[in-house]
């Protein structure tokens, strides 16, 4: 008996060693898929037959490796941006360059014309060499005949007025007081500087004097230069006007 019974247990031994055999294998097949990234292996059928000869309760069924678990994909790396599109020079294109000035000078502006006579010393500022008896330069160009300007009782004297520009002149006026010059002149200037006479006496004899200007005469400055009185005072005029 106690043979019979080994004999008995020998497929048994044997089936229970194949199937740790089995076991050991699904064990080390799902490691080798994950470290070589082989793919999941099944028993051969065979051993499925064997078990089933062997008499498991189950019946015949086919024993497969368990399936791998799933190798995890690799790490995955920063977020690596999008390469960038192709950079546009920041440089602004250079401006077309504006019209260059023309050479051409502008013609520069004449002398002023005065095509009315109207009398252009009138209210502009006036000075003299002297101003005596409370007598004013500006009081010869206000305008006005009961105003005058006198001078020292002495020559040389003059007055001059600034007409704020150069002006066309045609002619000059003179309105003497009872102090009138003997020998005088009437000179004019662009600068103040360099005088021009226009009129020139020896012979005063006082009252308005009306001295025209030789054609093309132009200045902005216009004076009474005296250098003879002909009574014991001063020179001495109501009004000086100027066209």
């Amino acid at each position: 008996m106690p043979g019979a019974r080994r004999r008995r247990a020998v497929p048994w031994l044997v089936g229970l060693g194949l199937v740790a055999v089995v076991g050991l294998a699904a064990a080390v097949v799902p490691l080798l898929g994950r470290e070589g990234g082989a793919q999941p292996v099944a028993l051969p059928s065979a051993m499925a037959t064997l078990s089933w000869q062997l008499g498991y309760p189950s019946g015949p069924s086919t024993v497969a490796a368990a399936a791998p678990t799933p190798s995890p994909s690799a790490t995955p790396s920063a977020s690596v941006p999008a390469s960038p599109s192709r950079v546009v020079s920041a440089t602004a294109a250079a401006p077309s360059p504006s019209r260059a000035p023309s050479s051409k000078a502008a013609a520069p502006t004449g002398p002023k014309a005065n095509p009315s006579g109207a009398n252009i010393a009138r209210g502009r500022p006036a000075f003299a060499s002297t101003e005596a008896d409370g007598t004013r330069a500006v009081s010869a160009v206000d305008g006005d005949m009961a105003t005058r300007w006198s001078s020292a009782y002495a020559a040389p004297e003059w007055i001059m007025v600034d007409l704020g520009e150069t002006w066309r002149i045609s002619g000059v006026t003179l309105f003497w007081e009872t102090a009138y010059g003997r020998s005088y002149r009437i000179e004019v200037s662009g600068d103040g500087s360099t005088w021009k006479s226009i009129y020139s006496t020896t012979a005063g004899a006082g009252g308005t004097v009306k001295a025209t200007a030789p054609s093309g005469t132009t200045g902005r400055y216009v004076r009474l230069y005296g250098t003879e009185v002909a009574t014991i005072w001063g020179f001495s005029i109501f009004e000086m006007e100027v066209r």
